[in-house]
C-alpha cells in the first residue's frame, strides 16, 4: 500500500535549497542525461519525503544526501538498511517510474540495500513501495524516456513492489 507524505512549505524550500547545492555541484557532469536543476529538486523533495517517513516510524536515520560531499554513498540509512530514493513526477509514473538503466544498477548494487520508489504530485510525495537491487535487475527491460531520448532500462512493474510496511523489518529479504 503506498504512503502519501506530505510535505510543508519549510521542507520543500529546504529539498529545493539542497537541489540547487548538488545541480551546482554537478551541473557539468555531463554524463547524466538528466542533470537538471528541477531534476536536482526533485530528487530531494523525493528524499526529504522518505526521511520524514522514516523518522515517523522511530527508527535511526542518517541522511548523507543532506551533505552534497556524499553524493556518492546511500541516499538514507533507516535502521541499518541503506537506501537509495528514485523520485518521478507523478505524470510520468506509469512511463518512467521504478526503471533503472542497466548501467545504473551496479552503481546502485554497490551503495544500497533497497530503493524506495516515489512520485512527486505537487506538495505530497507518494512511496509507492521499494525494491531490492536484484528485484530491480530481474525487471524486465523496456525503451524508456522521450522519442528523441528512448533508452533500455529495467522496470519493476507496480504489482511487484514491496510494501512499505515491510522495508525497515525485510529489506534484506
Amino acid at each position: 500500500m503506498p504512503v502519501v507524505v506530505p510535505l510543508t512549505e519549510a521542507e520543500i524550500a529546504e529539498a529545493h535549497h539542497l537541489g540547487d547545492l548538488t545541480f551546482a555541484e554537478f551541473r557539468a557532469h555531463h554524463r547524466y542525461p538528466n542533470n537538471l536543476g528541477p531534476s536536482h529538486r526533485k530528487r530531494k523533495l523525493g528524499e526529504v519525503a522518505v526521511e520524514k517517513w522514516a523518522r515517523s516510524l522511530g527508527v535511526p536515520v542518517e541522511s548523507p544526501f543532506r551533505d552534497v560531499r556524499l553524493a556518492a554513498r546511500e541516499d538514507l540509512v533507516v535502521g541499518g538498511i541503506r537506501i537509495e530514493v528514485m523520485t518521478w513526477y507523478a505524470a510520468r509514473w506509469d512511463a518512467l517510474g521504478r526503471s533503472i538503466t542497466p548501467g545504473h544498477v551496479p552503481v546502485v548494487r554497490r551503495k544500497a540495500d533497497a530503493i524506495v520508489w516515489c512520485a512527486l504530485d505537487g506538495t505530497a510525495v507518494t512511496l509507492h513501495g521499494w525494491s531490492t537491487p536484484d528485484d530491480v535487475e530481474r525487471a524486465p527491460l523496456c525503451v524508456a524516456g522521450p522519442p528523441h531520448h528512448p533508452f533500455e532500462a529495467h522496470q519493476v512493474p507496480a504489482e511487484a513492489l514491496r510494501p512499505m510496511a515491510t522495508l525497515v523489518d525485510g529489506a534484506g529479504a
